[in-house]
């Protein structure tokens, strides 16, 4: 009986201390430069393996839908 209260209070006590141990993740992520496509970008200079689905994703989500209205 007594393994069994020592047992008990040693999870309590280990459950306590991981949930109030603060979390520390350092910040290794380096910044990347992002470059906003031209306005002269046309679906000709996408890779042809997902044209199909460029052409799908404008005529039923941007045109129909008028999704880039003002």
């Amino acid at each position: 009986m007594k393994k069994k209260w020592l047992s008990a209070a040693v999870a309590a006590t280990l459950s306590v201390c991981a949930l109030t141990a603060p979390i520390s993740v350092p910040n290794t992520v380096t910044p990347v430069a992002v470059q906003a496509a031209s306005s002269g970008t046309t679906l000709a200079d996408m890779p042809s393996t997902y044209q199909s689905a460029a052409e799908w994703i404008l005529q039923n989500r941007i045109i129909s839908e008028g999704s880039v209205k003002d």
